[in-house]
């Protein structure tokens, strides 16, 4: 149907900045007619506009000659969407900052338009990939490579060498599944040899990742293409065991970034560990063998990090791909705390805890669960902030006001306490928050910044502030990896949920009312969240009762405490849209508010506590002990603890 309308039309949605056509309904091979204008003309882009009953479509037909369309046709106006093609200025942005352009720039578009592909040989693959790193050191058709792997856009001579980060920026921010690298010396189409004709240039190809859901894709369409020896192969992804000790997170997967020589995307891990802990946990490694790997794991051992149970997998590990955890953890020096009141004083005096003493409280635990609190890990340590300093839900506070400018100084000002070896930060750490402080200059912070792994975050951002400037605060909180952004809002979304928990308890205890919010087991998924009603409540388990992590995408209950959710938020400031940038907001989710910990098994001694007597004499004391046990993902070991004790874990 060759019947185009160009400009605005009454009733229907445009972008006033750019020049439009309308296509009318086209009943077969629509996808092919997208498909189509975008190989035709690459920096247009189309979209598919169904109009409602009642509303006026684009008066295609009105413009030529009504007469002309067949009855059959009209009648489908308001049943088929109609096309709008617009211009697609995803990468405009990029012009100024080019050496040709007009020459570059559409062709980044058709290498984005015909979509990812793989060009890794089946059986060759290695040596293929030496070719594909030497055409990028000896490419010259200013463009692209003969296979189409990759596109080269060769940057203005005169363009400074920090604002090469921008460039990479926007390429990555205009398409998630690129990823970007620099040629310093690329030889131009001119073809001399001599550095006054070479230039720098972009080098943008498909992620790891991208291959990878092209291929899950292509697999579930039954894609007929056989497989032969010039024929694309599985990208190697490898799975190991990693252990560390003493080992935060942002630093672990510096130094795997490091040993691999890989993105940080290409590191899989489903979940955070404790720093303060020796901890195991899955990692995958994507477009690595094995036998890399394992090459690799040497210079781990080294650096505090060891590796284990290497083989190759089809599949990657995500962020939440946990079903849970397994701790094992000492208690050395055990003490029972009696609190004694003289006179109307009351004193606390430590005395030798019996086993019976123990084993009773384990059982309670073990019997009745706990109150599935985020612990301080996630939180912060409790306290005022003027005498603890920034807990990490302040950050994410400040992230969700859309305040980046605020997050970085939260960041950069630190924690006054902190476990470990010290409950204070060293000397020079402390320097550099003071310079920050003082200056709120990155390069001159960046200079005092101590050595080695310490302050791994703040050197990442202020290295971002430097290449993006003062003013674009997001963009430098953009360099850190997702999964530690994420975490900020996830630390305020925690804070509020303890919050709302103690809520809970104190205003209708462990009892299940009209209005809670309860994880059905008889269905999955998100339809398994339903609200309690009157007739209900006394059939449902308390086991079963969620509270919401905040988000724009949660049911909250339909009771007092939903009200209270809305009445912190507000007084906190904070909403969750879904249109902000995902720094700034987040889905939500639900949350047990009992969780109980699977095989749970104590040892005192030599002796295994279920094989001891509950009548055991008070003069057999325990000095100290260990649990083992698993937990829920998300669930954590220090409020067990917590519940075990009676107590805050860590007592003066």
């Amino acid at each position: 149907e060759p019947l185009l309308v160009s400009g605005s039309t009454p009733n229907v949605p445009c972008d006033d900045d750019n020049e439009f056509v309308w296509i009318p309904p086209v009943s077969n091979n629509r996808g092919m007619l997208h498909r189509n204008l975008r190989f035709a003309f690459p920096l247009l882009k189309s979209e598919a506009i169904k109009y409602k009953s009642g509303t006026q479509p684009p008066h295609a037909y009105g413009s030529r000659d009504a007469t002309d369309a067949s009855a059959s046709v009209a009648e489908k106006i308001e049943e088929l969407p109609w096309i709008k093609v617009s211009i697609d200025d995803s990468f405009f942005g990029l012009a100024p900052s080019l050496y040709q352009a007009e020459v570059d720039i559409p062709k980044l578009y058709l290498f984005r338009n015909r979509g990812c592909v793989d060009f890794i040989d089946k059986k060759q693959g290695t040596a293929k990939n030496n070719k594909m790193k030497k055409r990028k050191r000896d490419n010259r058709d200013g463009a692209t490579t003969s296979d189409g792997s990759i596109v080269v856009l060769r940057l203005r001579p005169d363009l400074a060498r920090e604002n090469r980060g921008r460039v990479h920026h926007m390429i990555q921010n205009a398409m998630k599944d690129f990823m970007t690298s620099t040629l310093p010396n690329y030889v131009s189409q001119d073809g001399a040899k001599n550095a006054s004709e070479t230039c720098a240039a972009i080098v943008v190809e498909w992620s790891p990742r991208a291959k990878i859901k092209a291929r899950k894709k292509d697999k579930r369409n039954g894609s007929s293409i056989k497989e032969t020896k010039t024929d694309s192969a599985p990208v190697v992804n490898t799975l190991c065991v990693i252990k560390k000790t003493q080992k935060e997170h942002l630093t672990l997967i510096k130094k795997l970034v490091a040993a691999f020589r890989c993105r940080q995307s290409d590191i899989g891990l489903a979940g955070i560990k404790d720093m303060h802990a020796v901890t195991y946990q899955f990692c995958t490694i994507i477009n690595a063998s094995p036998k890399r790997v394992q090459k690799a794991s040497s210079l781990l051992w080294s650096q505090g990090i060891q590796i284990g149970r290497i083989r190759e997998v089809d599949w990657v590990l995500n962020q939440g791909d946990l079903d849970g955890n397994r701790f094992e953890i000492v208690i050395r020096n055990v003490k029972r705390i009696q609190v004694e009141n003289n006179k109307g004083i009351c004193s606390e005096v430590r005395l030798p805890c019996a086993r019976e003493h123990l084993l009773s409280m384990v059982s309670r635990v073990s019997k009745h669960g706990f109150v599935n609190y985020y612990g301080e890990q996630r939180c912060g340590i409790p306290g005022k902030s003027s005498l603890v300093g920034v807990r990490s839900f302040d950050i994410g506070r400040a992230l969700l006001q859309q305040d980046f400018a605020k997050a970085i100084d939260l960041l950069m000002a630190g924690r006054l306490v902190c476990h470990g070896e010290n409950d204070v930060e060293s000397p020079e750490i402390r320097n550099a928050r003071r310079v920050w402080r003082e200056t709120k200059d990155a390069a001159e912070t960046i200079n005092n910044l101590p050595k080695g792994d310490g302050m791994a975050r703040e050197r990442i951002v202020l290295q971002g502030l430097k290449r993006y400037g003062s003013d674009n605060p997001l963009a430098a909180l953009k360099c850190l990896p997702f999964s530690i952004r994420s975490f900020w809002i996830n630390a305020y979304q925690s804070f509020v949920w303890n919050v709302m928990a103690s809520e809970r308890l104190k205003r209708f205890g462990t009892k299940v009312i009209k209005g809670d919010i309860y994880r059905s087991r008889e269905s999955e998924g998100q339809n398994n969240i339903k609200v309690v009603e009157d007739n209900e409540a006394s059939s449902i388990d308390i086991a079963d009762v969620v509270l919401p992590l905040p988000g724009f995408a949660v049911e909250y209950p339909k009771n007092e405490l939903g009200d209270a959710y809305h009445d912190f938020l507000k007084k906190e400031n904070v909403t969750f849209d879904c249109k902000a940038p995902p720094e700034a907001t987040a889905k939500g989710g639900y949350r047990n508010l009992i969780v109980f910990a699977r095989n749970l098994q104590l040892t005192s001694g030599s002796m295994d506590a279920a094989q001891e007597s509950p009548c055991a004499t008070r003069e057999d004391i325990v000095a100290d002990f260990t649990l083992k046990f698993d937990l829920p993902s998300g669930s954590y070991a220090t409020m067990l603890l917590r519940e075990l004790m009676v107590t805050t874990v860590a007592r003066e």
